[in-house]
């Protein structure tokens, strides 16, 4: 899980809205959270969990700022996947305060490939989400990432129950702790009540109960044998009552059927009549359709001869309106050749007056305009002048400030050789004095190096003296062992060889030489115990053995790395102490020339830098002048263009006046020749309303228009009329024609198909029926006769059943009461055999109860004794100390490599037979340390590499990798020195897929730690606010 982005609003000391971009922060794998005490360092911590589990580690549910009612966190953080996908989540959260505590919300969204995608909207689907994504539950997390290093430094100094209880927290042992002894006394009181409880139930049955079950069981043998012989004497009767019941229901079916024919025979006359009915009326449907033909021709012809008399009407009247049209037609044609001429000649004339009228007054317009422009091109040329009069005067001030700023500017210029000698100076000064100090760096080089010199030279000498003892031991070990294992052999000899000669009987050959004569052979009688103490001892020595050979291997290897530290340190001697010497040289030279340049411009060494700084001055002054001449000159020159315009403006401005005197003077000729025009045209001096007369002269021409076209469309529709009514009246005489050829036609038809089948026109309407009529009719005689036969069938069928076979009711009678009786003993007998098995089910029932009581009985004795076992085994959390010891010698494993790995393979860790911690310390040669001789950087060191392998251990149980971890030490307790080594071992831990956040107060680490979180409180102690270097 890597942390990309922390954003925080309304928890603790942040009332305002604060953003940790753990990119940024994280991009160089070691960073710092500082602050003063209770300034809100540990609230980015109780950030990340809230986002993530909706708690924070001191479990309070106090975390909303005071002047807050709202407080809102989220945590964006990326997971790579099982195909190596970078997947980024986004977790959001917002605590409300209310009057009976926090309420919250949260949502879980993934983001790839440029999709959201909502994962959990719900509380509780958030966090078990988080926790399935991450891998971990809340406690893990905060082991994993927080590392309170001085609860490790205490562990190491912890023994005993205080050490064990430790450790169940640390391992999140509770569950096979007091969790586990208590599920196991609870089992155990469960599994005991069980067992007294199955005991009592047990003692309730009766051992007289499997007796019972057989009598009962040869009672209802019995009784299903009686039921058998009835069943088959019932059948008998039931067969003859089955026999006599058909005879006797095809008597009585027999009677009904004689009454329905009687009542069908009554109906007879009534069909007959009815089928007559019907014959008409086939007869009637094949002449009525012509009848109706004949009718309806006829009422066509009397409507023609109608709309013929109508349309004789309707053309006088319309011959009367053609006669009245054309006189009006005309009329109008008439007046629309003559008098709309004159008025439309009278128009035109008007129109010509009109245009000049017109002309007259854009003429007036013209002078009025041009009299306006005139004026305001004189204000104009006047405010031009005004202002050309401003500019002489600025060109004057102007020059006089261009002049005074060239004189100061040559007072500031220097000579240029003086000015180069002083920077040669002055460069050469500086070189001499990084070479001064870089010469005092190297010297103090070289000084460390002699040192370390002869202190390994000194280790080296250790080393040999420690390698010839541990040989001579080794020589002495290996000889006390052949001695010893030649000793063993002897002993298993002549104790293998006592063993055969006890089992040797008076003459039987020895297995080994074949020999029957051994009584006179003495052999000397050899204790098992004198062997296992011999093997016991040899074991402690093959023991020693290895032990000195591997700290002969160790000091071997320590001597050849030491042999090629102080060669290699030799060699960087020799190179520094050259390089000392040229060091040296180049200052002597540098000296030298110094002093000549200073002889030569009379200043002194000292002054070079102060020299050289007075001549930069003057240069930016210089400079500043000059630029401040440029921009002058520039203004100079803008100033004089902009005389030159205003002047081109004022001659324009002379020229357009005397443009627009000439304009008004052409005008008002114009005007006077026009006031000619409209005399000359009207006879008066006074100009008409034309306008007025134009529109009373279009309203006649229009009035004339209106009515020519009014007459002219009467006319025409007139003459339209005519042309309809003819075209009508045509096609109605056509119309009458062909109806009575059709009429004629029509009737013959009918009169011979009346003749045909004897009857008239009234006959064929009275015996129609419509086809609704004629299938009900239909349908009344075809059900009558398909029931007359079905009646008769039937009879026949009875008749033929009831040849020979009669029965009597007194017979029908009495064989019903038989099978009655017969039923009911056999119904009593069910009944008790329901019974019976009632009682066999139930007495069965306890019989499988008892079975399955003693089967549970002899179970619970049986879990009741693990139980027993179990609590006895779980006492005094004999099985949570052997799974944490484990756990511990794992995690002891690899925080020993980290701790070589950050002390240079100085110190190791280990624990010893009593699971305690012990130190190897390897500059003396492997020798073991107890915790207590440790000084503080050591057990920090040593703390700190525990505390890692802690995490790594915890991680182990999530599914994703956690790339951070912060470090809450108490570092102010550590001098410079052991300080530079924690921070130093920090530096080479941290890496690509580790990233190291240190939470401290001290200025030491920070300055120390290339990227910062300061945390900055304000005026309002209530509110902080974060700040990234």
């Amino acid at each position: 899980m890597k942390p990309i982005e922390l954003t925080l609003k309304g928890l603790n000391n942040f009332s305002d809205t604060q953003v940790i971009d753990f990119v940024t922060l994280t991009k160089q794998g070691l960073f710092g959270i500082f602050g003063p005490t209770g300034s809100g360092k540990s609230t980015i911590l109780d950030g990340i969990t809230l986002a993530l589990y909706g708690e924070i580690a001191r479990k309070s549910d106090n975390f909303i700022n005071v002047n807050c009612n709202i407080a809102a966190v989220k945590f964006i953080f990326s997971i790579v996947d099982d195909n190596s996908n970078i997947i980024t989540y986004m977790v959001e959260r917002e605590f409300t305060k209310t009057s009976n505590g926090n309420k919250s919300s949260a949502r879980l969204s993934k983001h790839h490939n440029d999709h959201c995608i909502v994962l959990a909207e719900k509380v509780k689907e958030v966090n078990s989400k988080c926790e399935q994504l991450i891998g971990l539950n809340f406690e893990d997390f905060s082991r994993t990432v927080v590392l309170p290093q001085g609860q490790f430094s205490e562990f190491f100094k912890l023994t005993g129950r205080p050490k064990r209880d430790m450790l169940e927290r640390l391992f999140n042992l509770e569950k096979y702790g007091n969790v586990l002894t208590d599920r196991v006394k609870d089992k155990l009181t469960s599994t005991q009540s069980k067992y007294d409880f199955l005991t009592g139930e047990l003692s309730t049955y009766d051992s007289e109960l499997l007796s019972s079950l057989e009598s009962k069981n040869t009672e209802l043998l019995e009784l299903k044998s009686q039921q058998s012989k009835l069943k088959t004497d019932l059948e008998d009767v039931t067969k003859t009552y089955e026999s006599c019941k058909s005879i006797w229901d095809n008597q009585e079916k027999l009677s009904s059927w004689l009454k329905k024919k009687d009542s069908l025979d009554k109906q007879n006359k009534e069909i007959e009549d009815e089928q007559l009915k019907l014959d008409k009326a086939k007869v009637a449907e094949k002449i009525y359709p012509l009848i109706t033909n004949v009718e309806e021709i006829l009422k066509k012809l009397n409507t023609t001869l109608d709309q013929r008399q109508s349309l004789e009407k309707d053309m006088l009247e319309v011959e009367a309106m053609q006669k009245i049209s054309e006189k009006a037609y005309e009329l109008a044609l008439k007046q629309k050749d003559t008098d709309q001429q004159d008025l439309i000649l009278k128009k035109a004339n008007l129109q010509h007056i009109q245009e000049i009228v017109s002309q007259l007054n854009i003429t007036l317009k013209d002078i009025s305009r041009l009299e306006k422009e005139q004026a305001l091109l004189s204000d104009n040329k006047k405010l031009e002048c005004d202002k050309l009069s401003s500019i002489l005067s600025d060109l004057e001030k102007l020059e006089e400030t261009i002049k005074n700023k060239q004189l100061k500017l040559k007072e500031l210029s220097c000579d240029l050789n003086f000015k180069d000698t002083v920077f040669k100076g002055c460069d050469l000064s500086g070189q001499y004095t990084r070479l001064e100090t870089e010469l005092n760096k190297k010297t103090l080089s070289l000084n460390n190096l002699s040192k370390m010199i002869t202190d390994l030279t000194t280790k080296q000498n250790s080393l040999i003296d420690l390698g010839t003892k541990t040989k001579t031991a080794l020589n002495e070990a290996t000889k006390q062992k052949n001695d010893w294992d030649a000793q063993l052999k002897d002993l298993e000899i002549k104790h293998l060889a006592d063993k055969l000669r006890s089992n040797l009987l008076d003459g039987q050959p020895c297995p080994v030489c074949g020999s029957t004569e051994y009584n006179a052979i003495i052999i000397e009688n050899v204790s098992l115990d004198n062997i296992n103490i011999l093997q016991s001892q040899i074991q402690n020595v093959n023991l020693s053995v290895k032990k000195l050979e591997l700290e002969l291997q160790y000091v071997t290897e320590n001597y050849k790395v030491t042999s090629a530290r102080i060669k290699d340190n030799q060699s960087i001697w020799t190179n520094l102490e050259k390089e000392n010497q040229e060091l040296a040289n180049n200052l002597n030279l540098l000296r030298n020339e110094l002093l000549k340049i200073s002889t030569q411009i009379n200043v002194n060494i000292q002054d070079f830098t102060t020299k050289r700084h007075e001549i930069e001055l003057n240069e930016r002054s210089a400079f500043a002048l000059n630029q401040d001449i440029a921009q002058n000159q520039q203004v100079y020159l803008s100033i004089k263009s902009k005389q030159t315009q205003i002047d081109a403006v004022i001659n324009d401005y002379n020229n357009k006046l005397i443009a627009s005197q000439t304009s008004i003077k052409s005008k008002m000729e114009q005007v006077e020749s026009f006031k000619s025009k409209i005399q000359n045209e009207t006879g008066s001096e006074n100009i008409p309303n034309v306008d007025a007369i134009i529109n009373d002269l279009d309203k006649q021409i229009q009035k004339i228009r209106l009515n020519f076209e009014t007459a002219q469309k009467n006319k025409k529709d007139i003459d339209d009329k005519i042309m309809a009514i003819s075209q009508s009246r045509a096609s109605i005489l056509n119309t009458l024609h062909l109806l009575s050829t059709d009429y004629e036609s029509a009737l013959n038809k009918q009169n011979e198909q009346l003749s045909l089948h004897q009857c008239d026109v009234q006959m064929v309407k009275n015996s129609y029926l419509d086809d609704s009529n004629k299938l009900t009719l239909e349908q009344k005689i075809y059900n009558y006769t398909e029931e007359k036969n079905k009646v008769l069938g039937v009879i026949e069928s009875l008749n033929e059943h009831l040849v020979e076979k009669k029965v009597s009711s007194q017979e029908w009678k009495q064989i019903q009461l038989i099978k009655h009786s017969m039923e009911s003993h056999l119904a009593k007998m069910n009944e008790k055999e329901i019974l019976l098995t009632n009682e066999i089910k139930l007495m069965s029932d306890k019989k499988q109860k008892f079975e399955k009581l003693s089967a549970d009985f002899i179970e619970a004795e049986k879990q009741l004794l693990n139980l027993k076992a179990l609590a006895h085994l779980f006492k005094g959390k004999r099985f949570v100390e052997f799974i944490a010891t484990n756990k511990l010698k794992y995690i002891v494993q690899t925080a020993s490599k980290r701790l070589l790995e950050i002390t240079n393979e100085e110190f190791g860790m280990d624990m010893n037979n009593d699971n305690e911690f012990i130190i190897k310390d390897y500059k003396n040669g492997g020798v073991t340390r107890c915790l207590s001789s440790l000084s503080g950087g050591e057990t920090f060191l040593a703390s700190l590499s525990l505390a890692l392998s802690l995490s790594s251990y915890m991680q182990l149980k999530g599914s994703t990798p956690l790339e951070l971890f912060f470090l809450d030490e108490g570092f102010g307790t550590l001098d410079n020195r052991l300080l530079d080594t924690v921070m130093n071992s920090l530096d080479n831990l941290h890496g690509d897929k580790l990233k190291i956040g240190i939470i401290s107060h001290v200025e030491a680490i920070k300055h120390r730690v290339p990227i910062k979180l300061l945390m900055l409180s304000s005026n309002d102690s209530d509110n902080s606010r974060i700040e990234m270097t």
